[in-house]
């Protein structure tokens, strides 16, 4: 049974960061469900933020559903508030895909100006050589590679927010039953996060998987780094389930090389179709829209048998 702590921020404004920046925005409408507003949730390891919690008319129906993990939650549901007026539009999507209606959605928004920080694979800063090191210290990256906190934020998730749902919430607590998403850095941090925490989650969809780290391939050893910490990190044992994807157009553009060599990785460890997939959709680019268009092959993988 939902606590009235919810409904009592539910007509607050919030400030909110965007994918990329802050902007000040009211609360979205659904279209669909239900949207539950939790203003600042309070956290002993990270700032405290907004959550939006979406029910799906099936939850309300009286299912008990599993739990998708969203970063940058304040891009989920409603462009005419967000700093790019587009959105991923979870709640139209599954409205128009009743049969996908097995999860609730826990929008957790970014730190703002905290969002790479926070998103940045921390144990991959130590498969970074003294070159490696050199080379981002040039780019200007240094000061900010020194106050990577994915560990924090991770703790956050698996043990303040991640209780609290499932306490809340009439849901599986399962990691069977739980996946993590997001996009470019929200992308990374949901490989990182089901690798880290193999027992927690059970599948993380990373689309337009940021594997530069920073805007520029040429001359940057962060994907290696990225790539060796898989080498060294993932395992079929655990039963984790991994997708990929992106596009080739903005942003997107720099990805293909990086992704390949990633999936080559996961062959080598034995992955299969049923545990790993990754996709190329050509003329995509990196954008709310596009992940939008596209949000039916990651569901579908995910509860794929």
């Amino acid at each position: 049974m939902r606590s009235i702590f919810y409904y009592l921020f539910s007509l607050s404004i919030i400030c909110l960061g965007g994918c990329a920046k802050g902007v000040e925005s009211a609360i979205p409408q659904v279209s669909s469900g239900e949207l539950i507003v939790i203003d600042q949730f309070q956290s002993t390891n990270i700032k405290s933020r907004p959550i939006h919690v979406w029910l799906p008319p099936s939850y309300l129906a009286g299912d008990t559903l599993g739990v998708v993990y969203m970063h940058d939650g304040q891009m989920l549901y409603d462009g005419r508030v967000t700093w790019n007026k587009q959105e991923w539009g979870i709640d139209e999507f599954f409205t128009t895909n009743p049969e996908l209606q097995q999860y609730i959605i826990v929008g957790v928004f970014n730190g703002g100006a905290d969002r790479r920080k926070e998103y940045f694979p921390q144990k991959a800063i130590s498969y970074l050589d003294e070159n490696g090191l050199d080379q981002i210290k040039t780019e200007g990256y240094d000061t900010e590679l020194n106050q990577i906190n994915s560990d924090d934020y991770l703790s956050f998730l698996v043990n303040e927010l991640k209780p609290y749902i499932e306490q809340e919430f009439r849901v599986y607590p399962t990691k069977n039953q739980t996946a993590i998403m997001g996009s470019s850095m929200g992308g990374l941090i949901s490989m990182y996060a089901i690798t880290e925490y193999p027992e927690v989650f059970g599948t993380a969809i990373c689309m337009s998987t940021h594997w530069p780290g920073m805007f520029k391939n040429e001359d940057n050893p962060i994907p290696k780094a990225f790539q060796d910490y898989l080498r060294n990190t993932i395992d079929t044992s655990t039963g984790s389930r991994y997708y990929f994807d992106y596009g080739d157009q903005t942003l997107d553009s720099l990805y293909r090389e990086h992704q390949l060599v990633v999936d080559s990785i996961f062959q080598l460890k034995g992955f299969s179709d049923q545990n790993y997939l990754s996709k190329e959709f050509p003329g995509a680019n990196h954008s709310e829209e596009a992940w939008r268009s596209r949000l039916i092959v990651p569901f579908s993988f995910l509860i794929q048998e």
